[in-house]
């Protein structure tokens, strides 16, 4: 039983420093975004979709 709850526990722990990750890595997203590298993705995306239609 207690090592049940101990395994619960580190799997509560690892969730949440995923989340964290996660929202560490959407904020270094958002700021290659205002660099202009990431206007520059979206231009060949939308380039590739007209090449498509």
């Amino acid at each position: 039983m207690c090592s049940e709850h101990s395994i619960t526990r580190n799997l509560a722990t690892v969730s949440c420093l995923l989340s964290l990750l996660s929202c560490f890595c959407m904020e270094l997203k958002l700021q290659t975004d205002m660099d202009g590298t990431g206007k520059r993705r979206n231009a060949e995306r939308f380039d590739l979709d007209r090449r498509t239609a």
